[in-house]
């Protein structure tokens, strides 16, 4: 993690001091990689912006608004998914490289909270990521302990209606 936040800063930080770049436009890679399933209605209209596409319709999409430059749409960027060759591969096992899925890691609440004390969240904001918040943990059983029978019997009877699976 120490590596990462030292590439990440070296690569924004030195990228905006250079003369020749103009604009940083951060890029997180599951976002590449996020399904998308209004896809074929963002092809067919005009309507949706930017920030609420994913894969490379979203990075170009990006980049054509902070920028004022057109994508050539006859490269395939915008052809319907099923033909369209600017997807990312998906994720998962491809031959001997196995990758894995993204929202299994977002609901690994030990990995959430390994990489939320140990990353370095200044770097990571550079280039948009935020903290994650670990998922909260099943519930199979709520204890009731009262102080007087009563006012527990009434209690439970209260949140088994509310709470009827449990």
């Amino acid at each position: 993690l120490e590596y990462r936040a030292s590439m990440i800063k070296s690569a924004v930080i030195e990228s905006m001091d250079r003369e020749d770049v103009k604009l940083v436009i951060p890029l997180k890679y599951e976002k590449l990689l996020d399904s998308f399933g209004n896809f074929d209605n963002y092809v067919s209209s005009s309507g949706t912006s930017a920030s609420e596409l994913p894969g490379i319709v979203g990075v170009i999409d990006d980049i054509q608004s902070r920028t004022g430059l057109r994508a050539n749409e006859a490269a395939g960027w915008k052809e319907p998914r099923s033909q369209n060759l600017f997807w990312a591969d998906p994720i998962g096992c491809n031959g001997h490289v196995c990758h894995p899925k993204i929202q299994a890691l977002r609901e690994d609440a030990e990995y959430i909270s390994y990489i939320n004390e140990h990353a370095d969240w200044k770097s990571e904001h550079l280039i948009g990521y935020q903290q994650m918040m670990a998922p909260k943990q099943a519930v199979e059983r709520i204890v009731v302990v009262g102080e007087r029978h009563s006012g527990a019997e009434w209690l439970v009877d209260r949140l088994s209606r509310c709470f009827p699976d449990i």
